[in-house]
């Protein structure tokens, strides 16, 4: 008698089992890539001085931060140092996000560690919002963008960055940008 009162039950776990997920890939991350050149100011007119991993507005893109449209609409900038070239957050330019409070922007020091390697961002504690970090070849970094106004508590994005290649004397600095575009999301790889 009681093998038959737990048949229907065992048929529908069997159903539902059969059945796809209908949330399947919902929440995965939204993981895009690209290769950006940038440049010091004044290196090259014509190559962006900034990098804007924010999904808010745009996919990953370099930008022109002196430019009216461009104005604090980046995450961290290339600038010259004593003989290298460095990422620096908005942060250090006293920037804040555009929706409140000084800037989320920040970015990691050198990783060692293949790109494929890294697979989520950091903690907080491990981003360097006020302080310039030194571009390095065969390392990986990880950037958080400024918080935008995309969720009701505000969007950041991650992305992680390797240098392709480094011209100091020239001031210029290709990257591989491989980000996520869904809010808040740390994840930096694709779900299998």
């Amino acid at each position: 008698m009681r093998y038959i009162a737990l048949a229907p039950v065992a048929l529908l776990l069997v159903v539902l089992a059969a059945c796809d997920d209908p949330n399947a890939g919902l929440y995965d991350p939204i993981m895009r890539e690209d290769t950006v050149q940038l440049a010091v100011p004044l290196a090259d007119p014509e190559v962006p001085t900034a990098l804007d991993v924010s999904y808010a507005t745009s996919p990953v893109r370099g930008r022109f931060p002196e430019l009216v449209g461009d104005a604090e609409e980046w995450d961290v900038a290339i600038r010259r140092g004593e003989g290298e070239l460095l990422f620096v957050p908005a942060g250090v330019f006293g920037f804040t996000n555009p929706i409140g409070g000084p800037t989320t922007a920040g970015v990691t020091a050198p990783m060692e560690r293949a790109l494929e390697e890294v697979i989520q961002a950091p903690t907080d504690s491990l981003m360097k919002s006020d302080t310039s970090t030194p571009i390095v070849g065969d390392r990986v970094y990880v950037v958080r963008s400024r918080a935008t106004a995309a969720s009701f508590s505000g969007c950041q994005n991650y992305a992680k960055v390797e240098p392709l290649e480094i011209d100091v004397e020239g001031g210029l600095v290709t990257l591989r940008v491989v980000g996520n575009a869904r809010c808040n999301d740390r994840r930096l790889t694709e779900v299998d």
